[in-house]
């Protein structure tokens, strides 16, 4: 929660990899309240009430993903609902003949996000579903120690220049 509301403010990609991971974290959990407590909430070195809040907002997160459905694959409707959001702030920024930067970060992205979707097994998702992807994998990756090729290291310091910049486009226009 904490570190969710921290997230949410200053970098929204950001954020959605965290509520992605948590989401994972979740399911991993068995959706069992006690076991996050236990493995998660319990470090957090805060009073009483706060801890009371973090595993309320936890519970509240395991409600929401069993009543859409999530327990297997997905994500919470209204971080879907952000990720829309962002494909629509892409969309305008692409179409705005003053975003040369945006452009030129797109150009360079554009040929990596091309290769995750033919990698995909999803072929229906937006750009910016497929570079949010891309990103949480590496981050997947990275967490459980794996070596990550330097071809897509590369892929990903394009990937994530554009979706940096998208971000902070996005929090400029709240």
């Amino acid at each position: 929660m904490l570190i969710a509301n921290q997230k949410k403010q200053t970098n929204i990609v950001e954020y959605l990899l965290y509520m992605w991971q948590l989401e994972d974290l979740i399911r991993a959990s068995n959706f069992d309240i006690n076991l996050l407590y236990d493995k998660v909430i319990s470090g957090y070195k805060e009073n009483r009430k706060t801890l009371d809040e973090i595993t309320e907002w936890y519970s509240e997160l395991i409600i929401s993903m069993k009543q859409e459905g999530l327990t297997k694959t997905g994500h919470l409707s209204y971080l879907n609902e952000i990720v829309n959001s962002l494909q629509k702030k892409h969309e305008q920024l692409i179409k705005n003949k003053d975003q040369a930067k945006y452009h030129e970060l797109y150009a360079w992205a554009a040929v990596n996000i091309k290769k995750i979707k033919e990698k995909s097994i999803e072929k229906n998702q937006s750009e910016i579903e497929y570079a949010l992807n891309m990103l949480y994998g590496v981050l997947m990756l990275r967490l459980k120690g794996k070596q990550i090729s330097q071809e897509t290291l590369s892929a990903l310091a394009t990937v994530s220049g554009m979706m940096a910049f998208l971000a902070k486009s996005y929090k400029e226009n709240i």
